[in-house]
């Protein structure tokens, strides 16, 4: 058993040392862009992607993704509008390979190896590898779990740039990815141009919204959204002894409770959805794009997820759900004192749960209240015009643009 675990961890070495290898003899293709999410076409890479699309007419992305899902409405959206110029390309084959093996330039959200499929380099500063992420930083993995450090230490190292909202944010990433601070920027999270900007949405975001709004038939929208628990199998938040009183609330206030679960948690409440018309599924095979359910929702309810901090854009209540506060915080922990920062309503069972709802459906938030849900979106968004795709497009013009004048000096 010993020796083949080793064996393993050999032959793995050699084969990603090998491929860096490769990787550094090849020519790299200053006209190769990836934009790449192991999620799908969504969130800070979809609105990525159609920034660089739409302000260069020359400019062509491939966009690697798992290849499994049938087409979304913003996939179809994409195509047509920006038809051979926006390429969907099927991780880890050899068209991805030849194609990543070129790119100069490649904007990620997770990691390399799980949005493109192939461990690059940035070689020196041959390649921009930006990571863009996936959400503001709150919870304690990767270096700062010790025990996934030198898992994770040569894929922090490979990003030449991270995007952060805030200058908190840009600190919490740092240290996270071991980065030095000059290599954080600052310009807000692409996907939350949603929530402030005044444009229209686009196209595909139109109409699923639209789709939500048929869906909610004139109702107020509560959206549940925890986070994945990957050490639980019995993830069970709303218990049966609730759902009664649960369902009169939802009646009396002309509400429902939209539940937006991780897809591996979405089975266990199938019966649910079909017993309950006020509690709707709301999964990411639904709605793909989850800020179209925060702009839309009255009051958001959430765990240790740190959708919460997108959601504090649109001045609307947030509720903490901490029904295994010291379980999930022995296994997961957070980076920051979530009872001291988060400034909503904090519950542990479903009376308390069932009484914020109330609350926030029927009060309005006390001045003493606005000032910390304000002091919370000051700590973590320096930015709400609307403009944050833009300033991480122009950052990398920025980038690229040093790099020609050296090239030619």
């Amino acid at each position: 058993m010993v020796l083949h675990a080793l064996l393993k961890k050999v032959a793995y070495s050699l084969t990603y040392y090998s491929f860096l290898v490769v990787d550094f003899l090849i020519p790299k293709n200053e006209s190769v862009w990836i934009v790449a999410s192991h999620s799908g076409i969504g969130g800070n890479a979809r609105f990525f992607a159609e920034q660089l699309l739409a302000k260069n007419n020359k400019l062509r992305v491939h966009f690697y993704s798992l290849g499994k899902r049938k087409s979304s409405e913003t996939e179809e959206y994409l195509l047509q509008t920006y038809q051979e110029r926006f390429c969907i390309v099927k991780r880890r084959n050899l068209k991805s390979l030849f194609i990543a093996l070129q790119a100069k330039n490649i904007f990620v959200t997770h990691d390399l190896i799980r949005d493109v499929g192939f461990p690059l380099s940035k070689l020196g500063k041959r390649r921009l590898i930006v990571n863009l992420w996936h959400g503001i930083a709150t919870k304690k993995h990767w270096l700062v779990k010790k025990e996934r450090f030198s898992n994770h230490k040569s894929k922090a190292a490979q990003f030449s740039k991270i995007v952060a909202s805030s200058e908190i944010d840009a600190i919490a990433k740092a240290a996270t990815f071991q980065k030095p601070l000059e290599d954080i920027w600052v310009t807000g999270t692409p996907r939350n141009d949603i929530l402030t900007a005044s444009d229209p949405l686009p196209a595909d975001l139109a109409q699923l919204e639209q789709k939500l709004l048929n869906q909610l038939n004139g109702k107020r929208l509560i959206l549940y959204a925890p986070t994945w628990r990957s050490f639980q199998n019995d993830f069970a938040p709303l218990e049966k002894a609730y759902l009664g009183e649960l369902t009169e609330v939802l009646e009396q206030h002309n509400a429902v409770l939209g539940m937006r679960l991780h897809e591996k948690d979405e089975h266990m409440f199938q019966n649910l959805y079909d017993l309950n018309p006020l509690i709707l599924n709301l999964g990411q095979h639904k709605y793909p794009e989850v800020q179209v359910l925060l702009k839309n929702a009255r009051i958001l309810i959430t765990d240790y997820s740190s959708i919460w901090l997108d959601y504090l854009l649109t001045g609307n209540p947030v509720i903490a759900y901490w029904y295994d506060f010291d379980r999930y915080h022995e296994k997961r922990g957070t980076l920051w004192d979530m009872e001291q920062l988060f400034p909503g309503e904090k519950v542990y069972n479903g009376t308390e749960l069932i009484a914020a709802i109330k609350k926030a459906l029927t009060l309005p938030l006390k001045e003493t209240e606005k000032q910390q849900y304000d002091f919370a979106r000051s700590l973590f968004h320096k930015y709400s015009d609307g403009n944050n795709t833009q300033r991480v497009a122009k950052k990398v013009e920025a980038v690229i643009s040093k790099k020609d004048g050296r090239n030619n000096g």
